[in-house]
């Protein structure tokens, strides 16, 4: 083995061990059965801020995410670039991202009277989210594996 580089399993197990994982895993899990039962039973477009909860959920797990990946041994060298603000411009991108796909495969209508306003709120809680990862969700995190 090469000094410095990790064995695959190594790798795979410190993914699981890294504090982010399963605050991670937990989020997605949320936004998943969330997103899910609100296209089943029509609660994005029958509950005013249902789709609002959902943004500033999956801003919180986009943030974990970002800071899981990050926090992996094979991107040390990424953590140690990355401040807090990072994350959440990350957020930011991700959520540009999702808007995107909401238009591209019909979801959304860009020429629809609220879609501009609709997308605005919807980025906000995306950032909001991640905002609240950074400033309440790392310290406690962090304090929970000393």
């Amino acid at each position: 083995m090469c000094d410095g580089v990790l064995p695959v399993r190594d790798i795979l197990l410190s993914m699981l061990w890294n504090k982010y994982f399963f605050p991670s895993f937990l989020t997605l899990s949320l936004v998943g059965f969330l997103h899910w039962i609100g296209s089943v039973e029509y609660y994005y477009w029958t509950v005013w801020w249902y789709d609002i909860m959902t943004h500033f959920l999956g801003g919180v797990w986009v943030a974990l995410a970002v800071l899981w990946v990050i926090n992996m041994p094979p991107f040390a060298w990424v953590r140690s670039r990355t401040d807090l603000l990072s994350v959440v411009l990350l957020t930011l991108i991700v959520g540009s991202a999702w808007e995107i796909y909401e238009v591209f495969f019909g979801f959304a209508d860009p020429n629809a009277l609220k879609y501009i306003g609709d997308t605005l709120i919807d980025l906000c809680m995306d950032t909001l989210g991640s905002v609240a990862v950074v400033l309440l969700g790392v310290p406690f995190i962090t304090s929970l594996k000393k």
